[in-house]
């Protein structure tokens, strides 16, 4: 069986390995407590229960299929054995694609007077860095210092234009006719005009999860996004603004998570895909790797959107003693995905989660390792 295959049956079999290995995790887990009072008549008959249970998922792995393929739904081997991915020119002064690499790019709350150190560190210039953003509050300008600093530095700017306070003020499904968003949204693009550099534009992000003041309403989501792409258009910012449509990577399992594509502006107005997917400790028992979380949306995008270039827009991993393996592994599934564009590693605290995703020590050590390899593209210019 293909565990890329879209069928019924597939996704039924996905569903059950998860489950058992998931309730195997669980006796284990128990075993191990009672073997800690003593019982070692516990431990045996647990260790029992979990071959058991979790006897489904040894015979899928049996078959060809690690257990990160077939939670993802798609065999690790099936990206591997893609091609070279080169995508069709963007238009104007829009961001274009590497026709070989990954450009790497990172956020952080600050960059100012951390970029030295944090460069010193990994041992390579990020060649895309973010513009920090506020979920309170939405920019009526544009954010001329930080991107002139960004671009000082030899590195694309990556803007996020949140729409809190719009949907705030006046509400998500009044925003296409009201009259103070469209002054707003004009302003902001007169300044990317006036600023002439190629830049990642970003709104509605993670728009098919249910946290976001935009979630659950596509039909205003995609109507939302297309009047502020006319608008840039009839003002010449598109020239300069790289659109990036960002959606969510759940895991396996994951209610509350609607199907990216329902969202979907349309070609004509995304220049990438961008894929958000996070590890995070506090959620999961075992925390998933890259690949379980993304590989199966990656398909999806690359199948239904071939000529969109793809970023790994956000991803992070909760900070213990275990993230600097995942990031090494992070990259490298990045690596064995050749449509995989860009990625953008989030070097930061989500306080809303308690989540605290920024690297380690050890990972900065890990990671300068893995930027030795000239497939992942840093930026070469600037102080």
């Amino acid at each position: 069986m293909d565990p890329c295959a879209d069928s019924g049956e597939t996704q039924g079999v996905i569903a059950r390995v998860s489950h058992q290995v998931q309730r195997g995790i669980r006796v284990l887990r128990g075993g191990v407590r009672a073997r800690k009072s003593g019982d070692s008549r516990t431990i045996m008959i647990n260790r029992r229960d979990f071959l058991k249970k979790s006897g489904r998922a040894a015979l899928a792995v049996g078959g060809g299929f690690t257990i990160d393929a077939l939670l993802s739904g798609c065999a690790t081997t099936r990206s591997a054995q893609e091609g070279p991915v080169v995508y069709p020119p963007l238009k104007g002064h829009k961001v274009k694609p590497p026709e070989d690499g990954c450009y790497i790019g990172f956020h952080r709350e600050y960059w100012y007077p951390f970029y030295e150190s944090f460069v010193e560190k990994i041992g390579k210039k990020p060649k895309i860095m973010t513009v920090s953003v506020s979920m309170a509050t939405s920019p009526t300008f544009f954010p001329k210092g930080a991107v002139r600093y960004i671009t000082s530095r030899g590195a694309i700017p990556f803007v996020y234009r949140d729409l809190g306070l719009d949907i705030l003020l006046h509400g998500f499904g009044d925003l296409v006719e009201n009259k103070e968003f469209r002054r707003n949204i004009t302003n902001y693009a007169r300044e990317l005009v006036a600023f002439g550099k190629p830049i990642f534009v970003c709104t509605m992000r993670e728009l098919n999860g249910n946290w976001f003041p935009w979630a659950k309403n596509p039909e205003t989501a995609r109507k939302v996004w297309q009047l502020m792409w006319q608008i840039f258009e009839d003002h010449g910012a598109n020239e300069y603004a790289t659109w990036v449509w960002e959606v969510y990577c759940p895991p396996v399992g994951r209610k509350k998570i609607d199907p990216p594509e329902i969202y979907y502006p349309g070609d004509g107005y995304v220049d990438w895909i961008g894929l958000s997917a996070y590890a995070r400790t506090k959620y999961v028992g075992v925390t998933p790797s890259l690949v379980s979380l993304v590989a199966r949306t990656y398909r999806d995008m690359r199948t239904n959107h071939p000529e969109k270039p793809i970023m790994q827009s956000e991803f992070g991993r909760t900070k213990d003693k275990r993230q600097p393996q995942w990031v090494k592994e992070a990259y490298q599934t990045m690596k064995s995905w050749p449509g995989m564009k860009a990625a953008i590693y989030w070097d930061s605290v989500n306080y809303g989660l308690g989540d605290d995703h920024t690297l380690r020590e050890a990972s900065k050590k890990v990671l300068r390792g893995v930027l030795e390899d000239d497939y992942f593209i840093g930026g070469t210019r600037g102080r």
